[in-house]
């Protein structure tokens, strides 16, 4: 045989209507190209890397298949191409988490996964306010979780889950550290969190997601804070300080009775060696980002958490830095126009099923009463955890991010088709 091993990538290419999809749709072209050059990269000159048309395996893709052994791989992502090629195609490990099962032809309905926390101790920073420490109460481990994480609390009793920035980061640590907010003017989520969560209560969460995340720890950082959005900020804050990293933050008040959210940051004023605190809640947002006191750095990552409405201010006023190094994390509700919806229909290409969604039901909602759970999500179209890629069909998304939507994706928690009973074909 010329080759040692010969890596079959399927890239074929369906037209957008059809209901199955294609691994292209999928992704699998720039991830086959991203192969082909790591694998020069490794000098792996005795493998070769190929395109291959429909595998038949569609429902499950991108999919490849590896000989001479003949294992099945699904991907998602260059990390998963990395670990194929290191472990397998070089140490000749299968990776079990990304092999596909002989015969499988469609993805496993599997459960929503959830952690079950308990309240370890709470601190009441101010009657608004109070922190929570979360712990396992079954013992074991908790995930890592990232710098500007978030986890959503479950609130079984009223039927509803809110988002919470998490205020530690640190890897490997079993507790979670959150800060509520009591809104006596929102719907009551955080009204019960404040009367119910005492310690040793119960309560079921989410697993941690980011919104916000360090792409380049090499690099100074410029954050922008407004009202809540400023607990996003505490976990960045401490990592990029642990980290030695240079970084501003810049924190606006959305009124006068946040006044204890500047307690809450003396508790971290040990970090006021590396940053620089101001409160500008005086200054009107769309006169301090045109002065001279942000200007446009190519070398610096610029990091946003607030309303919608003041992200709306901000994101033309800097047009001049780098797309890729902006980052903006949506907090609170936005008030949105009223307006009847109507069912329709979405085909999931993966389950090869056709699940109609009532006019009071979204797309997530549904497809929970179906038993296939999609990530989590905050419901609210805050997180974004709910993007999911649409093969054909129109719609529309009214989030609370000021009605945000790519071409091809839609956040399940808030699209729906535009026109009554039309079909959308998702990749689900």
């Amino acid at each position: 045989m010329h080759y040692r091993k010969h890596v079959f990538c399927c890239v074929n290419v369906r037209d957008a209507h059809h209901l199955r999809g294609c691994c292209s749709a999928r992704g699998s072209e720039p991830l086959r190209a991203y192969m082909k050059s790591r694998a020069k990269v490794l000098k792996l000159d005795d493998v070769r890397i190929n395109n291959a048309g429909c595998l038949e395996r569609c429902e499950l893709g991108p999919t490849m298949v590896i000989y001479p052994e003949g294992i099945w791989y699904h991907y998602n992502c260059i990390e998963d191409i990395d670990e194929i090629l290191e472990r397998h195609v070089v140490g000749g490990e299968i990776v079990e988490r990304l092999r596909l099962s002989d015969g499988a032809t469609i993805p496993d309905i599997y459960p929503q996964k959830h952690l079950n926390l308990a309240v370890k101790g709470v601190e009441h920073i101010a009657d608004e306010f109070m922190r929570v420490v979360l712990e396992s109460a079954t013992g074991d481990d908790l995930p890592t979780i990232g710098a500007g994480a978030h986890i959503d609390l479950i609130i079984e009793e009223l039927g509803t889950r809110r988002s919470y920035s998490l205020l530690n980061f640190e890897a490997g640590r079993n507790l979670y550290d959150i800060g509520i907010v009591r809104e006596d003017s929102g719907s009551g989520g955080s009204q019960w969190l404040h009367k119910h969560l005492k310690k040793g209560v119960s309560i079921k969460t989410s697993l941690p997601y980011n919104n916000i995340s360090i792409i380049d720890s090499t690099k100074p950082h410029v954050l922008v804070a407004f009202g809540k959005g400023i607990l996003s900020m505490i976990g960045v804050m401490r990592y990029l300080a642990g980290k030695g990293v240079d970084f501003d933050v810049h924190y606006f008040r959305e009124n006068r009775k946040h006044e204890f959210l500047l307690e809450l940051l003396e508790l971290y004023s040990h970090l006021k060696s590396r940053y620089i605190y101001v409160d500008y809640s005086e200054v009107d947002l769309t006169f301090f980002f045109t002065s001279k006191l942000i200007k446009p750095r190519v070398e610096s990552e610029f990091i946003f958490c607030g309303s919608a409405e003041a992200s709306a201010v901000v994101k033309p006023l800097i047009e001049n830095w780098p797309l890729s190094s902006q980052q903006f994390q949506i907090t609170g509700s936005r008030k949105r126009r009223r307006k009847k919806n109507h069912p329709f229909r979405v085909y999931l290409s993966r389950q090869r099923k056709m699940l109609k969604v009532p006019a009071d039901q979204s797309i997530a909602q549904a497809l929970q009463s179906l038993g296939v759970a999609s990530h989590n999500f905050c419901d609210d179209g805050l997180c974004g955890a709910c993007w999911t890629r649409v093969f054909h069909g129109e719609f529309e998304c009214d989030d609370v991010a000021g009605g945000h939507q790519l071409p091809t994706k839609a956040k399940i928690c808030k699209a729906r088709a535009r026109e009554a009973n039309q079909r959308l074909i998702l990749d689900i």
